[in-house]
């Protein structure tokens, strides 16, 4: 993960949420008693837009594996008919 002074390794925790803030000691800004602040890192998960069928499919079993209902969109747009 890049910081200000060097790239350094960080290991998320399993089952971090998205939007979770992690404080890095000592790796912000510097400070005028020559330490440095601590650096704050949000995580932000990115959601594929485009999965295939088998990517879908991994999804639902693993969904299932939770005990979870996953409803995964096929990706096609639905169009929507007037009945009546």
């Amino acid at each position: 993960m890049p910081t200000l002074q060097k790239p350094i390794k960080y290991n998320v925790p399993e089952g971090t949420q998205p939007n979770t803030t992690f404080r890095l000691k000592e790796q912000g800004v510097p400070k005028r008693n020559n330490t440095r602040g601590d650096l704050y890192v949000r995580v932000m998960i990115e959601v594929p837009k485009n999965l295939n069928e088998e990517q879908r499919d991994l999804i639902r079993k693993f969904g299932e594996s939770l005990n979870e209902k996953v409803a995964v969109n096929s990706g096609k747009k639905s169009k929507k008919r007037k009945l009546f």
